[in-house]
Order: structure tokens, then sequence, then C-alpha cells
């Protein structure tokens, strides 16, 4: 299932499928509205691509089945990441890999905005993992750390706060 620039609009559940979703080459998708990951649901990232939600990203896996967003070749950063642009973010048993491609200041597996009032995120037994910049970029906002919460091999480091 691609992604492109032109999404489906308000709160959607993300099922999990036989086939991974793709985000297409260098695009900044834009998903408004509440965007709920069941359980097993891999989101690839063709080179230079991103998500960026407004509304909140709701993820939570299982320990058997883990929600994944990784780039589609492996090997360094290859996409530029997720952006939370506002409340009620939650990653639960979540891997998130290959963000930060284009090695910003600012570039990360995650990154909170501080715009639209800014974002928040609770997150608990993830891995934020070969990103270009950090494994999670904050900008000052509140983020809840739960148990097994794992940075590696984030080119800057785990955190920019």
């Amino acid at each position: 299932v691609e992604l492109t620039n032109d999404p489906p609009r308000g709160d959607q559940t993300w099922a999990k499928l036989d086939i991974p979703y793709r985000v297409a080459s260098g695009r900044a998708v834009q998903l408004a509205g509440k965007q709920t990951f069941a359980p097993g649901v891999t989101v690839l990232f063709e080179d230079g691509a991103s998500l960026v939600v407004h509304g909140a990203l709701v993820a939570r896996g299982t320990p058997t089945e883990k929600i994944r967003f990784r780039p589609v070749s492996q090997g360094g950063a290859r996409h530029n990441g997720i952006t939370l642009a506002e409340r009620g973010n939650v990653l639960e048993h979540c891997e998130i890999a290959g963000g930060g491609a284009d090695k910003g200041d600012d570039a990360g597996n995650l990154v909170l905005s501080g715009d639209s009032g800014g974002a928040d995120l609770v997150i608990s037994e993830c891995v934020l993992e070969g990103s270009g910049g950090y494994g999670l970029v904050a900008h000052g906002q509140p983020v809840k750390q739960g148990a097994n919460v794992v940075f590696r091999g984030n080119t800057k480091g785990t955190t920019k706060p």
C-alpha cells in the first residue's frame, strides 16, 4: 500500500496487512487526525520520505507483534523520519530505524514539533536506531519515557532536548 502526497484525511486505523505500507520516495506525507497503528504493522520509507502527523499517533504493538517504521533499503539513514505536531502520541513495542537522512541540526528518527501548540510523547518498549541525527528530537516538548526504550547507532546521539 503506497502513501503519496494525498493520503486519507481524518482519523485512520492502519490495519495489519500481509504487505507493508510504503511511503514514496522524497515525499513528506501529511496525515491529519488520529493515526492508530495495529500491532504488527510495518511502514517502509523510501529514500528521503517522511511522515508528518497533525493529530495523535497511537502505535501500541505487543512483544510478539511490534510496529515497525523502517527504510526500504538497509544501510544507514535513508528517510527523514516521523514528525509529531500535536498532543496525545503513544508508542509501545515499536521499532523506528533509518530516519534523519537530511542530517540537519534537528534530524532524527522521531521529531516532536513545537508547532500547533506543541506535541507530547509517551514511549516505552521501543527501539530508535540508525538515525543520521538523533534517535529523538524533543524541541522542549514533554516526553514521558517508560521502561526499555533503547537508542543505538544514532549518529548525533540518543536525544536532543
